[in-house]
Order: C-alpha cells, then structure tokens, then sequence
C-alpha cells in the first residue's frame, strides 16, 4: 500500500474477508494471507485509539479465526503473539483510565477468538508467549470484564482465561476476579431487554434520515461468531445470525461447571465456589450441571 490503510480500504477487506468466511470459503483467502496481514501489521505498529486500528483487529480477528491451513494460522500468530505479550506486560484492567495504546474491546476480542477457534493452539502457544506469566494473564482476561459490553466477549475471554488457567495459573485473586465477572455476566443478560428496547428505538429514528450509510451487517454478524466454539454456534445463533445471549450464557455456565468438576482435583472445591457467588450464578451453575 506504500504507506498507512486508508480506512475505506479495511472496510471494503474486512467485508469481503468476512463474506468469504461466512460463505465456507475462507480456504480462498490463503493465497492473500501475508498480504492481508501485512496490511493488519502495518497499521498496529502504530497504533491509536482510532477506527482504522479497530478494524485491523477485527480483520486480523477474522483471519486468525478461520485460517484455513496450519501455515496460514502460524502466519496469523505471529502477528498475535507480540500483541498478546504487549497487553500482558502493559495494560491494567484495574485501572479506571488505563494508558494502553490500542483499542481494548477489539484486543480481547481477537484474543477469545483465537481461544474459541483454536484452543489447541492457544493453549500450547500462549504460555510460551507469556513467559512465565500464565497466572497473571489469566486474572487479567478474568478482570477485563468490566472493558467488555457485548455478553458474547465477555465469555469468550473468560472461557481463555479458564483455559490459561489449566495450564497451571489457578490462584486466588483469579477466582475472585472469576466470580465477580460471573456476576455481572449475569447482571448484562438481566440488563439486556432495556438494551434491546433503546436500539430498536434508535434504529427507529435512523430509518427517518435521508441519508443513510451502509451497515457491515455481514463482517459484525461474523466477528460475534468468532467468539464461540465452531461447532457450538448453529446452537448458538439467532436467525438473523447474531449471537443469542441467552443461550452463549447457557453454554458458558455449563462449560464453566465442568471446569469446576475438573478441577477439584487441584484443591478447588465447587461447593465453596458456589457458597461465593450470587444466587443467579449458583442456579446457572446447577443447571449448568454443577
């Protein structure tokens, strides 16, 4: 590109690599794999909190999801990894105004779908990455909750945070950030017919303009599918092919009740787990099948 993305540039990428991820046919993207992740690279060693560095994670959040081949995924981490050890090693999801320098929904939302789509690969490539520091980026995954609106980002990145966690990261202040995200994952589906209501009003008024811009109903539709396991999301879809939360939260809190099985093993007891939670997520979790 000899410089910098435009932004109409990774609009029109971002739509067409959705379409051919969303029509089956992301094998079709191999031969433009380094091309498109140069342009991904490009803008992040710049990085900003601006719309052109959103929609490189996003396309690099696709191309990560649905590489087509073992090579193409190797090529797709090696962007990755550096961008995971940076947010490890530099971001504070405690802090109210935290100084990252890249768009924070976005990175967690490559980082779940990297999780969700390839688990075998992120669970032998991130403690690599991390060096040591497994523990730590598993209570921050647990914490950055509070960062995520979407219910279908916030499980995601807490399934790879569980995920980190059976590596060998379990502690204390990971559980209480666990519980405390449960709890407001909770709190967001309860929250979530008011948020339903306010869009339909919004969209609404927008139907009233004259001029409208087109929505990227395909490629948003598509980064939403990411965030869960392959072979989940026909269970998991709305018919308009957005996420139904209701049921990712379902599915969480049963994923989450066999970790908590697996686990007792390693000295985690499931029924002092259950004693900390909110009686929402204590039912979830025994419906769950704890």
């Amino acid at each position: 590109l000899g410089g910098p993305p435009q932004e109409w540039t990774l609009d029109i990428l971002l739509e067409y690599c959705a379409l051919h991820c969303f029509g089956g046919a992301a094998s079709h993207l191999m031969q433009f794999y380094p091309a498109l992740l140069q342009v991904c690279q490009s803008q992040l060693q710049s990085p900003g909190l601006t719309r052109t560095t959103d929609m490189s994670l996003q396309l690099l959040q696709l191309l990560t999801a649905h590489a087509p081949s073992p090579a193409a995924l190797r090529q797709a981490g090696e962007v990755v990894a550096p961008l995971f050890r940076l947010w490890a090693a530099s971001f504070d999801p405690w802090s109210t105004r935290s100084a990252f320098q890249y768009p924070v929904p976005p990175m967690l939302g490559l980082f779940g779908s990297w999780h969700a789509c390839h688990p075998q690969d992120f669970v032998m490539q991130a403690p690599a990455v991390l060096s040591g520091c497994t523990a730590r980026a598993a209570t921050m995954l647990a914490a950055s909750c509070k960062h995520a609106r979407p219910v279908g980002l916030r499980t995601s990145i807490l399934a790879a945070a569980l995920a980190l966690v059976e590596t060998g990261g379990l502690d204390d202040a990971f559980l209480r950030e666990l519980i405390q995200s449960c709890n407001e994952v909770v709190l967001a589906i309860q929250r979530s017919d008011i948020s339903v209501k306010l869009t339909q009003t919004l969209q609404a008024m927008k139907s009233s303009l004259s001029a409208k811009l087109p929505v990227t109903v395909r490629s948003h539709s598509e980064l939403q599918c990411c965030l869960v396991p392959p072979e989940l999301r026909k269970n998991l879809l709305k018919e308009d092919g957005s996420l139904d939360d209701t049921a990712v939260v379902r599915w969480f809190f049963s994923h989450l009740a066999s970790w908590l099985k697996q686990l007792s093993g390693r000295g985690l007891d499931p029924q002092a787990f259950l004693a900390a939670v909110s009686e929402q997520v204590r039912e979830a979790l025994r419906n769950g099948g704890l």
